[in-house]
């Protein structure tokens, strides 16, 4: 932005510099003296949809596994058209004693280094990401036009038609100093990847955004320069599915000089973050992931992506205390998408700029946490009682039959049951419930399960 942040937390408006990504693969010429490596992979047997493989690692010793044909197949699960990544083979590797990490499996034996697999995730990737200036004008006593830039990713995309939907932070777009009323820019330009230059600059409508969410939503509409572009709908992966220690890979904007990439690893996979809103007034909670990526002013909106090129996060914050080395922080992807929904729908339904989320009437809290491993994903989930601690009296939690103690276990909204093993998830379910759906929630009470089942109204909505 064109002013410093005061706070300890700093908005980060942003892109990245330079590929310069290496994931610490040892590359000492003595890591075959403590890594089994592999020799050979062949297919050994085949009965119907499975196909049993075995590898010979350099000790002489085997380690069979199976692939189930139609796993990432084109034709589904039922398909026969399999494919063995490599997380297949690392996995089968350390079940067969590998002690080495993923980037060390890849340098050791697929001929290919872990650089230069990100670099080959990031040159698809990078497609489906932008760069977004907001311009402001300021009257007054010291008038002035300025600028700020940012990040963002292509949410949706209608390339026939020229037309997609940008996903970036609300402070990018958001000046308390602009004349507009609602201190929203009224000149946004977006570039798209590789035309990092303002002859190509696309105009850009502001559709909606949220201040408490930190998530903004542009449209662009018949842009004949995106028709023929090589721009792509950026893949949305799942926040759910991440874990501390998993990959983060920022692609956006740093300090406004065009994109660039950093990587690190994910800290935390959710945690809450206090700080002051863009309004630089307003306290607000965000939800966030915490990371080591190095991010920087410019990268506010960009996209943060995992090994597999998917999205996951939207970075939005960096830590800037002088005591305080690699902290970032990225709105978690599940998070956004469920905000950018929920705007998308009363845009178009009401033609309203804001999102709306019911309000229950309980206040609860995660009891009992605690970390559980998946032997399934090799992977440790956190998991939690989400626990009534009070009902409201004469809301509609207390007409429903909410009471203190109750132990909330799913909700189903239009049909779809989600499981709330996570104080987190509960709270942002709210974004899915519109005016007249029905919402069911399953709970524990003491031995007891529960069923409690209440109508959103127009007067819960806020």
């Amino acid at each position: 932005m064109a002013k410093s942040k005061k706070t300890i937390f700093a908005l980060v408006v942003v892109l990245i510099v330079a590929l310069g990504v290496s994931l610490c693969a040892c590359n000492d010429s003595s890591a075959n003296n403590y890594y089994n490596t592999v020799v050979s992979i062949t297919k050994t047997k085949t009965e119907g949809l499975v196909d049993t493989y075995s590898i010979t690692f350099s000790d002489g010793s085997t380690y069979d596994f199976t692939v189930t044909n139609g796993r990432n197949g084109v034709d589904g699960e039922d398909g026969t058209n399999a494919k063995i990544t490599v997380e297949d083979l690392y996995e089968a590797a350390k079940t067969a004693g590998y002690t080495g990490t993923l980037a060390d499996f890849i340098n050791e034996n697929m001929q290919v280094t872990a650089t230069e697999a990100v670099s080959s995730m990031v040159a698809k990737a990078a497609y489906g990401t932008v760069l977004v200036v907001s311009n402001f004008t300021k009257s007054g006593a010291s008038a002035e036009e300025y600028a700020s830039a940012g990040s963002g990713i292509i949410y949706k995309l209608d390339k026939e038609n020229g037309n997609a939907y940008v996903v970036t932070n609300y402070h990018v777009v958001y000046d308390s100093d602009a004349d507009t009323s609602d201190h929203v820019s009224d000149n946004v330009e977006v570039m798209l990847y590789g035309s990092e230059y303002l002859d190509y600059a696309i105009p850009a409508t502001y559709v909606g955004g949220s201040m408490t969410y930190d998530i903004a939503v542009l449209k662009i509409e018949n842009s004949e320069f995106l028709k023929s572009s090589n721009a792509t709908q950026a893949v949305l992966g799942s926040s759910e599915s991440v874990s501390a220690g998993d990959a983060a890979i920022a692609i956006g904007n740093a300090k406004g000089s065009g994109t660039s990439v950093t990587a690190g690893i994910v800290s935390v996979d959710s945690e809450y973050l206090e700080m002051t809103a863009a309004d630089e007034k307003t306290a607000v909670t965000y939800r966030v992931m915490r990371i080591d990526t190095p991010v920087n002013k410019g990268n506010s909106g960009g996209g943060l992506f995992n090994a597999q090129g998917e999205v996951i996060g939207i970075v939005n914050a960096k830590n800037v205390e002088s005591t305080v080395e690699s902290i970032g922080y990225a709105i978690p992807v599940d998070l956004v998408k469920k905000v950018v929904d929920n705007i998308l729908y009363y845009n178009a339904t009401t033609g309203e700029k804001n999102g709306y989320k019911p309000v229950l009437g309980i206040t609860v809290s995660g009891l009992d946490s605690k970390a559980v491993y998946d032997a399934a994903k090799q992977k440790s989930v956190v998991k939690e009682n989400v626990t009534v601690k009070s009902v409201a009296a004469g809301t509609a939690a207390e007409t429903a039959g909410f009471k203190e103690g109750d132990v909330i276990t799913k909700v189903k909204i239009g049909g779809k049951e989600y499981e709330t093993d996570r104080m987190y998830k509960l709270i942002d379910l709210v974004l899915l419930q519109h005016v007249g759906d029905e919402v069911e929630y399953t709970v524990l009470r003491g031995s007891e399960t529960v069923t409690i089942t209440w109508t959103v109204t127009a007067g819960q909505m806020t």
